[in-house]
């Protein structure tokens, strides 16, 4: 969750999390998520506006731990979606179960706008009556490299989340997203325009009052190679993840989970030091809530 201009600079280094910024940030990593003013207006169903810096509304998988079932986040998440925005978003209560979200952002990550546009961020929410089906679209469009010079063309990335309580007990959830950018420099002498597209399938399955059992599987397309952090790798990324969500005692979460990553780049090897095409991790973590 660190911005350019608050966190970082433009180029990458620490800002914030400098030698010479507050005592202990180098250390520790400080971030500031979200710092936003939300006001409500009884228009139509109601109308709400928010300014500030806030987490995107792209995805079905949330920026905060407590909100998602698993400890490990989808490569969709990771890699072909933005975490935060800072600009303003209206939304608009509609009759029927839907909502209209729009407005103005400075990019992708970013506190401080790196090119002097905006981006545009909006979307379409609909809620069944009986609350146990639920659908998504959301879109974010605009320029992302910085100036000067324009490093970069406009960047383009939709996400389509449908979600449908199957039983009192089971939820499934499906997620597709698509992103576009043109310009991409992904060497010091390599431009491309860049591709990405994935679809992520859901299912959790409430054992008990205390226990939830859950499977993600993803498709990840990187097509140009561009949004793979640091490999530079045209190829599929799969992922199989099994976890659990333990709850002895009402604010208290254990989520252990099993995940089997693979791919099929053939340049090279993502995984253990960029030596192996697959890998498996048991990973865990517990959350106290208060």
């Amino acid at each position: 969750t660190t911005a350019y201009g608050l966190e970082t600079n433009t180029d990458g280094t620490q800002k914030l999390n400098s030698d010479d910024g507050p005592r202990d940030a180098a250390l520790y990593g400080l971030a500031l998520p979200q710092l936003f003013a939300e006001f409500y207006l009884p228009i139509g169903e109601g109308t709400t506006f928010k300014f500030g810096h806030f987490y995107t509304i792209l995805g079905n998988e949330c920026v905060q731990a407590p909100y998602n079932f698993f400890y490990s986040h989808s490569y969709t998440k990771q890699y072909g979606e933005p975490f935060t925005h800072t600009g303003f978003l209206g939304s608009q209560q509609l009759p029927g179960g839907f909502q209209l979200q729009a407005g103005m952002t400075r990019g992708w990550n970013t506190w401080e706008d790196l090119n002097n546009d905006l981006g545009f961020l909006g979307g379409i929410n609909w809620t069944s009556r009986d609350q146990r089906t639920t659908a998504a679209y959301a879109v974010h469009l605009g320029p992302e490299g910085p100036e000067p010079p324009r490093q970069g063309g406009d960047r383009l990335v939709y996400s389509f989340v449908f979600a449908r309580d199957l039983s009192d007990a089971i939820t499934y959830v499906f997620q597709h997203d698509r992103g576009f950018e043109d310009d991409v420099q992904v060497t010091p002498n390599t431009v491309v325009d860049g591709d990405w597209y994935s679809i992520v399938q859901y299912l959790r399955v409430d054992l008990n009052n205390m226990v939830s059992a859950g499977m993600r599987v993803e498709w990840f397309r990187d097509e140009d190679g561009t949004r793979v952090e640091g490999n530079q790798l045209v190829g599929d990324y799969f992922e199989c993840t099994w976890g659990l969500n333990v709850t002895p005692v009402n604010g208290l979460v254990i989520r252990p989970e099993l995940r089997w990553d693979w791919t099929n780049t053939h340049n090279a090897s993502p995984y253990d030091d960029l030596s192996d095409t697959n890998q498996l991790l048991l990973s865990t973590d517990v959350i106290l809530r208060y």
